[in-house]
């Protein structure tokens, strides 16, 4: 009876020896096939963004070849410059081929009006334009039979008439607080000159802070513009309109100066003597922009940010001063 007893024991050890080898097994098949199934989601999600990459890259330059290909010109420019209150455009356009009875037409489209005349023997057509915001320039390809036209990116204007500035405080004089401020171009033809402007001005605002005169700290306000739509653009006309504060007369320098320092080959300068409010040691913050008018009645702003801002106090006080960019205000 023993004896049948602890080969039923035995059996039933083997039993549980041998489901526990199995179980073991399969655990390690288990956990081995579990490692096999991240290694290839690993694998996948990397061959699939590799292969979403390669495909948005082929895409892009599959996309820019077409344009290439399907666009009817070599070459096409224009060139914008403002003669007064017109603008000057100049349109070329050199098609891929273009047949002995076909013409080259340059149109520019603005917001109320159009504008179209045939090239010349150059593929050239300039424009003599009202001041306009915005551009839409095309070229139509014209035949008895019909036409082919394209179109280009809208331009806006102003920005083709911005020009970068810089300025400086000059302290060689004690007690004098002279700020200089240049308008550099690197055009071959003169952005403006002195007998083209009919007044040029420094605009002081100034804000009444909480901290005494004797206090050292304070932070101006500095906002950015983008003159790249129409509403930007009305938005500065309401600035200019809406820009209140203290005029300082703005003194022309020679140019010499300032093509030197900036090694630039146009350079205008002005600048303003701010020694009278410097003096008063009270602690407010100064703001200075900077605004010119053209004989023609063109104006032209510092955009929202200051030029340049000071402050003055009894133990001390604190300049500063920046690039900015003039923006014309075209109406």
């Amino acid at each position: 009876m023993n004896k049948n007893r602890n080969i039923i024991i035995s059996i039933f050890c083997l039993i549980l020896i041998l489901n526990f080898i199995s179980n073991y097994r399969i655990r390690r098949e288990l956990t081995s096939l579990e490692e096999k199934i991240l290694r290839l989601n690993s694998d996948m999600r990397s061959e699939s963004r590799n292969l979403e990459n390669y495909l948005r890259n082929e895409y892009g330059m599959m996309e820019e070849l077409i344009k290439k290909g399907q666009s009817l010109f070599a070459q096409t420019s224009i060139d914008l410059n403002l003669k007064g209150n017109k603008i000057i455009a100049t349109m070329k356009g050199i098609p891929k081929e273009i047949a002995n009875d076909e013409k080259l037409i340059a149109i520019i489209t603005t917001d109320d009006k159009v504008y179209e005349k045939e090239a010349d023997k150059n593929n050239t057509a300039v424009f003599e334009m009202e001041i306009t915001n915005v551009i839409k320039p095309s070229f139509i390809i014209e035949s008895g039979k019909g036409f082919k036209k394209e179109n280009f990116e809208e331009i806006y204007t102003a920005n083709k008439f911005s020009k970068e500035t810089y300025c400086e405080w000059d302290f060689e004089e004690e007690d004098k607080y002279i700020l200089e401020f240049w308008i550099v171009d690197e055009g071959n033809i003169p952005f403006l000159e002195k007998e083209d402007i009919e007044k040029a001005e420094f605009i002081m605002t100034y804000t009444e802070t909480d901290m005494g005169p004797n206090e050292a700290s304070a932070s101006a306000s500095s906002r950015a513009v983008s003159i790249d739509s129409n509403s930007n653009q009305k938005a500065l006309e309401t600035f200019i309109d809406d820009l209140k504060g203290i005029s300082i007369p703005a003194e022309f320098i020679s140019g010499d100066m300032g093509r030197e320092k900036y090694s630039s080959k146009y350079a205008l300068g002005y600048y303003g003597d701010f020694s009278e409010y410097a003096d008063k040691e009270n602690g407010n913050i100064y703001e200075i922009y900077f605004r010119l008018t053209t004989k023609d009645g063109i104006k032209y702003v510092t955009s929202y940010n200051p030029i340049a801002t000071f402050r003055t106090m009894v133990n001390g006080g604190s300049t500063s001063c920046g690039n900015e960019i003039l923006v014309p205000v075209l109406k």
